[in-house]
């Protein structure tokens, strides 16, 4: 047996936990398995340089590899980097308050309890004949009897819980019956019992929750957690890459999906009994589906491009480990083919897809997805926009959390910054990063090739003062760790990048359905990123089209929403169906031309 070491973990307010990690672990690794994100996006490979841990204790020396990362006072602070460090000694860690502690912006656009719904799990009041000790007959043949004509699946458990309640000479026994897909009986009890429903939707980067009440469709509880796959990469090719490596990095990636969604159940225990969960709807895009499956991934590896799974899936969700009832089914909604998942079918169900309108359903995120419908025609492909959007591959880059620079504005000439939870700055999120070269192409300072122009001193620091590629947005006295934070020209030409990958997508489909912007009713932002962005500052910077400002509306996570209809509405299924059989998929690899578009769309222009 392995060597155990001590880990000791001091959270943000101030309570200790005590861990084991096997002696010689990296210390990311034993973060990564406890389930602590430490901010690193290579998969512990020692890229990425964003996994710094302050640790205290019998310390080993930092390496050569860490200093190439790791500025001289942070060493004197006591960080380190994860990947790098082995667990050797007993060892505190040390999480600061700061550290990766996502923003809040869950939103429900389309939710409303109010709505009809009617569902195929209910509970219904039974009644059985009592135990008659002259003409004795089984518990079950009674139960069978009262339930009649429905089929009686109860594990051994429940029956003993109904034995205690079985005298002899009692007349009858008044019970309450849960019923699935009106045929199963999954559960009896004394006491009427509520029933709920789960619904989820797996981004790369976030994974979003809502627990309903299935009797009456309340909302019981809303929460989002972090991906934990994201330490192995970014995108989703990455994921696919180091999953098809070796079996186990397959389950691991399976597996930490599994954790985050049982996470998720543990934070609604608190209400409910995860017991009384007996269906469970998920949406994701294509690779998180059948990583939560556990279906091979290959195949989204290398062209064609194709998966084992696209329409309805269905199967037991304790079989893969989810903590709820044994009974209830695990129902995944169909994808739309491609890279564009059962996430945008799950968008388009609270949309107008069906009337005489035009719009673009749009969500920016590492994997980005693109509907545009046309007078009930509808297409829809995906573009690789990378991580710029979310933090990933800038060099102050972070998601939305505590500490980060979601909103960047100009006043009286001067750059102001709006930090989240206006506490000390950390780095800078997607949304400012679009707000901060709107603005700074606004004073001239960027050309709209993406050139950083020397004019830029008049407004910043630079780092070096015979070139302009590296700014310094925030100084070190307004940081929370002391450290500036740095803009450079690298972190413009990666949001060119994500832009055009974005815009150019959006140009195909509207060539395709000859259609002029003009034309469109709307433009809906969906997703995290998308609920917070500035659409002006997205204009001006050319990554959405140049349309009127009150056409441009956020429906937040309407993935979330589309999956909880299906969870409350027995007949949305069908219309996932017919989204998929009407929507036609267009390649970008395979479109003419398509990368004299994309470099057409590299430049920070705002254009219809």
């Amino acid at each position: 047996m392995s060597e155990q070491v001590k880990l000791t973990i001091v959270f943000p307010d101030g309570s200790e936990e005590n861990y084991f990690s096997e002696k010689g672990d990296t210390l990311w690794k034993t973060l990564e398995i406890i389930g602590v994100d430490t901010g690193g996006i290579c998969g512990g490979t020692g890229i990425c340089g964003k996994c710094k841990t302050k640790v205290e204790g019998a310390v080993s020396p930092v390496s050569q590899e860490e200093k190439q990362h790791l500025l001289p006072d942070e060493i004197k602070m006591g960080e380190r980097l994860a990947c790098y460090y082995r667990v050797d000694k007993p060892l505190t860690v040390v999480l600061n308050k700061n550290d990766n502690l996502a923003k809040s912006n869950l939103k429900l656009k389309f939710y409303n309890e109010k709505k009809t719904h009617e569902n195929n799990i209910k509970v219904k009041k039974i009644f059985i004949n009592g135990l008659d000790a002259n003409s004795p007959v089984t518990l079950q043949e009674r139960l069978l009897e009262g339930v009649n004509p429905y089929f009686l699946m109860l594990n051994p458990d429940n029956y003993n819980e109904l034995v205690k309640l079985d005298r002899a000479g009692r007349p009858t026994l008044e019970l309450y019956a849960v019923i699935l897909d009106d045929k199963v009986i999954p559960n009896i009890s004394k006491e009427k019992e509520n029933i709920y429903g789960l619904a989820i939707d797996i981004g790369s980067t976030t994974i979003s929750g809502a627990l309903i009440n299935l009797e009456n469709g309340e909302l019981v509880g809303l929460k989002n957690v972090t991906n934990m796959q994201r330490v192995y990469g970014e995108d989703i090719l990455s994921r696919v890459a180091y999953s098809t490596i070796d079996q186990s990095n397959k389950d691991r990636l399976q597996k930490l999906l599994i954790n985050n969604i049982n996470s998720l159940i543990d934070s609604f225990q608190k209400n409910v009994c995860a017991q009384n969960i007996y269906k469970v709807v998920v949406v994701g895009n294509p690779v998180m589906l059948h990583f939560l499956s556990g279906l091979d991934v290959s195949g989204f590896g290398s062209s064609p491009f194709v998966g084992v799974i696209a329409d309805e899936f269905v199967l037991k969700a304790n079989s893969i480990g989810l903590n709820v009832n044994e009974m209830a089914n695990m129902i995944l909604l169909p994808q739309l083919g491609g890279f564009v998942g059962a996430d945008t079918t799950a968008c388009m169900l609270n949309l107008p897809y069906n009337s005489n309108s035009n719009f673009l359903l749009i969500d920016i995120g590492t994997n980005g997805e693109i509907v545009l419908c046309k007078n009930r025609e509808l297409w829809a492909t995906s573009a690789a926009a990378g991580p710029a959007f979310e933090g990933g591959s800038l060099k102050c880059g972070t998601r939305a959390i505590q500490g980060s620079i979601d909103r960047v504005f100009l006043q009286d000439r001067k750059f102001r910054f709006n930090v989240i939870g206006n506490t000390l700055a950390k780095g800078i999120c997607g949304s400012g990063v679009i707000d901060l070269i709107a603005c700074l192409r606004q004073v001239d300072c960027l050309d709209e090739n993406g050139v950083i122009k020397n004019n830029i001193k008049t407004y910043f620091d630079v780092l070096d003062e015979n070139n302009y590629n590296e700014i310094v947005i925030i100084n070190g006295e307004s940081t929370y760790n002391g450290y500036p934070i740095i803009f450079t020209q690298e972190d413009i030409r990666q949001v060119q990048l994500a832009k055009a990958a974005i815009r150019s997508a959006v140009e195909v489909l509207m060539t395709v359905a000859k259609l002029d912007y003009k034309d469109l009713d709307n433009i809906y932002l969906a997703g995290a990123f998308g609920s917070f962005i500035d659409p002006e500052n997205a204009i001006k910077i050319g990554l959405l089209p140049n349309v009127a400002k009150n056409k441009i509306k956020n429906i937040g996570n309407a993935a979330l929403d589309g999956a909880i209809l299906a969870l409350i509405n027995k007949g949305i299924k069908e219309k996932a169906k017919d989204l998929k059989n009407i929507t036609k998929i267009i390649d970008l690899a395979n479109t003419d031309n398509f990368n004299d578009i994309y470099i057409k769309n590299i430049g920070f222009t705002a254009k219809s």
